[in-house]
């Protein structure tokens, strides 16, 4: 596949783990917008969303290129 692929990062309001504090679920998506096509999906450990686009992309993308930006 080839093209843009994007990166966002999404608090789930009003969906929280049994057992903690209310704190919302976060998720990393990896879209493929020519394709328009979700290719990705994870929890962000932590509400961290670098480290969580970072594991879904090594785990959902074999090749890919960084490009930010601003």
């Amino acid at each position: 596949m080839k093209g843009v692929v994007a990166i966002d990062g999404k608090a789930l309001r009003g969906v929280y783990e049994r057992g903690r504090k209310a704190v919302p679920l976060h998720l990393v998506n990896i879209w493929a917008a020519e394709a328009r096509l979700v290719i990705g999906q994870r929890l962000a450990p932590g509400r961290n969303e670098v480290l969580g686009a970072q594991q879904a992309l090594a785990r959902d993308c074999q090749e890919f290129r960084v490009r930010r930006g601003g």
